[in-house]
């Protein structure tokens, strides 16, 4: 859908989780296109063949796992003329990292401004205890004097397909910190593109 409202037409396909079905059908899907987002396969279960078959069709694995909350396991992998792009399987962590690494590629690729984020202030006090980026699900409002205010709302999890439905985008409360303040601006990824006029 979100590739959708970026004007691009994506195949969708379905691979079983076999080393044999996925070899196979990745080897076709990568003769036929320049450009693969996968979802799941990607952490480190019996099933997640995923980077390992990537490679052994000849994409250089450039990196796997991502010091992020969602997200974590993602991998990229890509050679002189294929990008692969895996995300983990829970929609959430999915959703993040398409609008955190795959939108702004895309982007800069066409030669556009690649930034796709925008900068808000954070309208509370928010506490997120980790060694990790904590891309936060938010809502956002304007105030009266045109600043852009994010208010975290806490979801259930990564494979929570509901909560989403409900906010605007997420704000990215970068690693080193365990508490972020009200008042502080943070990068915030909308869910579509926002009509900064219509924001109540």
């Amino acid at each position: 859908a979100h590739l959708g409202l970026l004007g691009l037409n994506a195949t969708i396909f379905h691979v079983l989780d076999s080393k044999y079905s996925i070899e196979t059908e990745l080897r076709q899907i990568l003769n036929d296109y320049d450009v693969l987002i996968l979802s799941g396969g990607v952490s480190a279960g019996k099933y997640d063949l995923i980077p390992q078959a990537l490679e052994e069709l000849g994409l250089t694995k450039v990196f796997h796992k991502v010091r992020q909350r969602p997200g974590k396991p993602f991998f990229f992998g890509s050679n002189d003329t294929k990008r692969a792009f895996a995300f983990p399987g829970n929609p959430v962590s999915g959703l993040v990292c398409l609008l955190k690494y795959f939108v702004p590629w895309y982007r800069a690729s066409l030669g556009l401004k690649h930034d796709s984020s925008l900068r808000v202030k954070l309208e509370e006090n928010t506490h997120f205890k980790a060694p990790l980026t904590n891309f936060a699900q938010a809502t956002l409002h304007q105030t009266d004097d045109g600043q852009l205010l994010a208010r975290v709302v806490r979801g259930n999890g990564s494979g929570d397909m509901v909560s989403p439905t409900q906010v605007d985008g997420f704000i990215e409360l970068p690693y080193g910190r365990d508490n972020y303040l009200a008042g502080e601006f943070y990068d915030f990824y909308p869910f579509q593109n926002i009509d900064i006029q219509s924001i109540k």
